[in-house]
């Protein structure tokens, strides 16, 4: 399958978000990130943002079962590390939940660049 542009966008997204991490442990003064727990929130946004524009179907009848073990296990490491760093402003939680959000991108672009994912063909519509 091709990469298409939401490929691109969910790229830049992901982008977008290492681009404000490196920042934020820069100490560069942010819009709307004024510490840990709001980098942490600025990070979901992003992420979520990525995730509906790169994410195929994870489950689709041709994703391979490797895939979606591995974006669920990550996807749940991402979460959980994301809850952790907004009870306890933890800036290691923050970075596992940074690291799980490329890692998530790597997965889908992937899967999207050298599988057969993508809409099945019985999803088109024939007029």
């Amino acid at each position: 399958m091709r990469l298409t542009w939401k490929d691109g966008a969910a790229t830049v997204m992901v982008a977008g978000t290492v681009a404000s991490y490196v920042a934020f442990l820069a100490d560069v003064s942010l819009p709307l990130v004024a510490g840990t727990r709001s980098m942490a929130t600025a990070l979901l946004v992003l992420g979520l943002v990525g995730c509906a524009l790169g994410g195929a179907s994870m489950a689709a009848e041709d994703s391979p079962k490797w895939n979606t073990a591995v974006a669920a296990l990550f996807g749940a490491a991402t979460a959980v590390a994301l809850v952790a760093t907004w009870i306890t402003a933890s800036g290691f939680a923050l970075a596992v939940a940074v690291g799980g959000t490329v890692v998530l991108w790597l997965v889908a672009t992937a899967r999207h660049a050298f599988t057969g994912a993508g809409p099945h063909p019985r999803a088109a519509v024939h007029h």
